[in-house]
């Protein structure tokens, strides 16, 4: 594992937890200005669990792991799939 895969791989967990978030959001039919808060809110609360994401994995780098789990995490559009990629529970 290198700096440069938790980096990526943080990146694509960002933009999963968001995605989901987003779809969460647009469900509840808010008025245009109560929307873009709540959207502002759901960016930063993505970021912060890439950053999260990030920290941990930092802890792995110069370990050895599996390419496929890689491979696949960064293809996840949700973290649910992001999560079972990296556990190994789907390729």
């Amino acid at each position: 594992m290198t700096y440069r895969d938790c980096k990526a791989l943080a990146g694509t967990y960002s933009r999963a937890w968001e995605r989901v978030e987003r779809e969460k959001l647009e469900k509840k039919n808010f008025k245009p200005k109560l929307y873009d808060t709540a959207l502002k809110n759901v960016q930063k609360a993505a970021q912060e669990a890439g950053d999260n994401w990030l920290t941990e994995c930092e802890g792995t780098v110069g370990s050895p792991f599996l390419y496929s789990r890689l491979k696949c995490a960064l293809k996840a559009k949700t973290v649910e799939r992001f999560n079972d990629c990296w556990d190994g529970k789907t390729e």
